[in-house]
């Protein structure tokens, strides 16, 4: 069939929908711009390439066992339907695990509303009847619009033996990067492991890169993180090699797919922000470390009957680097191209995530259209939600959450209000930004009515300013401030000993290792703070 060389008509913008293919896949990030009809040119801004998602396709069944080994059998373990996520307040269905052999698709092909080439993003490998998922386009060919082969075709087939230890099952899914394979690990007890591409195999510079560039990845060690067994080489069917990252196999279902099971098409806020609790501290542990994910988005975090896990380390890079980039039109910050890789990138990600497993947002061309919808009824019902979202997904990265345990921290308050509301039932938790109350005021006034048949006097039933203020809690001292080592034990004591603390620290006697308390921020605010606890507005005030 002939291959479509013109760029398709523009889509109009509409709502998200999970009947059609709803969104892009992984693809790189670059300093260049393709425009309909005209040639790419240099600028600061990402191409969004429309690849594929690894979730929209056709229901995967159970290929042919004939020439499989022995069933694999296991202790039968009896775990309750449901379990408790975000720190016990959200109720949970539990995933289920998938057998490897049952994840194996019996006909991989990639429908044709997905082929795009992987250089310049324009569709390739399309029928002519415009019927875009009948797959009769050719699966392998040149790009008309820039001549970059392309193929859609597995390049590993069951039974390959790669680097002389992993057989070959068969495909499980098709990303961005090309096909997704399970193999079993001859050299550790047949273990199932998965195979997935580096860079697309059409570019060799890039192959031999991405092999000496993606060694770190094998350190990276997290329970919430796919862990790296291998990397290697295996030519495809040009005979070109090809590297892959060998990861363990995750039996269980997506977030994309996982709402599928119900009637619902989008999660609930509680639900989806509980998941999101259990992947942020492998985010933060990667930021830790000095490498950023790149690329979250419901399809990359996997639900197994024990937990949530970061599937896909292949967009993985070091902070600020730049290059070869990859992540999802829709869900990537649109700075990446400008600063490369941060940890604002990142909350960004997390942001468009919690946004697409909770509201309709619009599409348009295949792909999320950047903002919030102003209408939706799930930001009315939780205004706080919305207000993280749009913190998360500020288009000045300065704004955004500065960490993964902020937006964290922030969220779980955000879940405490929204099981409070629809269960009707407080859910309180220490603050993070304030202290406790540092003492209670107003128990004498329930019985001062009372007192005057003891000393026939009327005594005021009304509250002072100050006895409210001295009992009422106060702001904690910012960790990143530099006095904080030396104002932490002060927050709670007496306004006296604070002052006198305060002045041993400006003198020098409790000074920290080398540090300039003069640019302190918060040395002054609280001395301000103890001066209006004694009722000295006066001397607060100068």
């Amino acid at each position: 069939m002939a291959e479509s060389e013109h760029p398709p008509d523009e889509a109009s913008e509409h709502r998200d929908s999970d009947a059609e293919d709803a969104g892009p896949g992984t693809r790189r990030a670059e300093a260049l711009l393709t425009t309909t009809g005209s040639a790419r040119a240099q600028a600061t801004q990402a191409v969004f390439r429309p690849d594929f998602d690894d979730d929209d396709l056709p229901h995967i069944s159970l290929g042919s066992l004939s020439s499989e080994p022995q069933e694999r059998t296991a202790a039968t373990r009896v775990l309750p339907p449901v379990r408790r996520l975000g720190g016990g307040l959200v109720e949970i269905p539990r995933g289920r695990d998938i057998d490897p052999l049952e994840a194996l698709m019996t006909n991989p092909v990639v429908p044709e509303s997905k082929r795009f080439c992987w250089n310049c993003g324009r569709p390739v490998g399309r029928s002519s009847s415009g019927n875009k998922d009948e797959g009769q386009g050719a699966s392998e060919g040149w790009c008309p619009s820039c001549g970059s082969p392309y193929s859609f075709l597995p390049q590993l087939n069951p039974g390959d033996i790669v680097a002389g230890q992993y057989e070959v099952k068969g495909c499980i899914a098709h990303g961005g990067l090309g096909w997704v394979y399970l193999a079993f690990d001859h050299n550790v007890n047949d273990r199932p492991v998965v195979l997935k591409g580096l860079v697309h195999s059409g570019d060799a510079e890039a192959q031999a890169i991405a092999m000496a560039e993606r060694q770190f990845l094998a350190e990276v060690v997290h329970p919430q993180i796919v862990q790296i067994f291998n990397f290697v080489e295996h030519k495809d069917r040009r005979g070109d090699p090809v590297g892959y990252i060998v990861m363990e196999y995750i039996g269980g279902q997506s977030l994309k797919q996982h709402p599928r099971d119900g009637k619902a098409e989008k999660l609930p806020v509680a639900e989806a922000i509980a998941y999101l609790l259990e992947i942020l501290p492998a985010l933060s542990y990667l930021h830790s470390i000095g490498l950023v994910y790149n690329d979250l988005k419901p399809e990359n975090i996997m639900l197994t009957e024990d937990q949530l896990k970061l599937i896909d380390l292949g967009a993985v890079s070091r902070v600020n680097s730049f290059g070869y980039l990859y992540g999802t039109p829709g869900f990537q910050a649109p700075e990446i191209v400008r600063t490369g890789p941060t940890v604002a990138t990142d909350i960004y990600t997390v942001g468009r995530t919690l946004a697409a497993l909770t509201l309709n947002l619009r599409t348009r061309d295949g792909r999320y259209v950047d903002g919030l919808p102003d209408d939706d009824p799930v930001l009315a019902a939780h205004d706080s939600f919305g207000r993280l979202l749009r913190r998360a997904t500020d288009p000045d990265p300065r704004r955004r959450f500065v960490s993964a345990e902020e937006m964290s921290a922030q969220l779980m308050g955000v879940l405490r209000e929204v099981v409070s509301r629809e269960s009707g039932v407080p859910r309180p938790g220490l603050s993070t930004i304030f202290s406790p109350n540092r003492s209670t005021f107003g128990v004498e006034l329930l019985v001062a009515h009372t007192d005057v048949y003891l000393d026939g006097q009327v005594h005021s039933e009304r509250l002072t300013a100050r006895e409210i203020v001295t009992a009422m809690a106060v702001p904690l001292v910012n960790p990143a401030d530099v006095a904080a080592p030396v104002l932490q034990a002060t927050v709670l004591s007496q306004p006296v000993q604070t002052l006198d603390s305060l002045r041993a620290a400006r003198h020098g006697s409790l000074s920290a290792d080398d540090v300039e308390l003069s640019e302190s921020i918060e040395l002054p605010l609280m001395e301000v703070r103890a001066l209006l606890d004694l009722g000295d507005v006066a001397k607060a005030t100068r």
